[in-house]
């Protein structure tokens, strides 16, 4: 009975997506609560998705595939994205990359990610270190 109390407020036994509703326990005539219904993640899914008009299907699980891929085009190791997708063997996570085939579209150069206020930055930088040159007295 220790566990019980401990496992109320210990975040591991938390749900991330709690019922909105108690439910008695039949064998212990505790009142608790579940996590949502499948059914309720996927209708409110489908709910999102008339409202911002994407007329194409999509399941919460289509969430997964597009975390996976993006980790995945922002360089983190095929490694990483299997620990983090809780798969055993890396031939399962292997099936993201193939999105990653974009031959020579997919080298990305260092300054395709400058923000333009470093970049602008630096331009200041380079016009005031050549203006200081400019104006010195020889």
């Amino acid at each position: 009975m220790k566990l019980l109390s401990v496992a109320a407020k210990d975040w591991h036994w938390q749900y991330i997506f709690p019922s909105p509703t108690r439910s008695v326990d039949p064998l212990t005539g505790r009142k608790g609560r579940h996590h949502l219904s499948e059914d309720r993640i996927q209708r409110s899914m489908k709910r999102a998705l008339r409202q911002v008009e994407i007329n194409k299907n999509a399941t919460p699980h289509t969430l997964r595939h597009s975390f996976a891929t993006h980790l995945l085009e922002n360089g983190y190791d095929i490694c990483t994205v299997q620990e983090l997708l809780g798969h055993r063997d890396v031939q399962t996570t292997m099936v993201y990359t193939h999105v990653l085939n974009r031959g020579g579209r997919g080298v990305i150069s260092p300054l395709d990610h400058l923000r333009l206020v470093d970049f602008l930055n630096i331009q200041l930088d380079f016009h005031g270190f050549r203006n200081s040159l400019y104006s010195k007295q020889y």
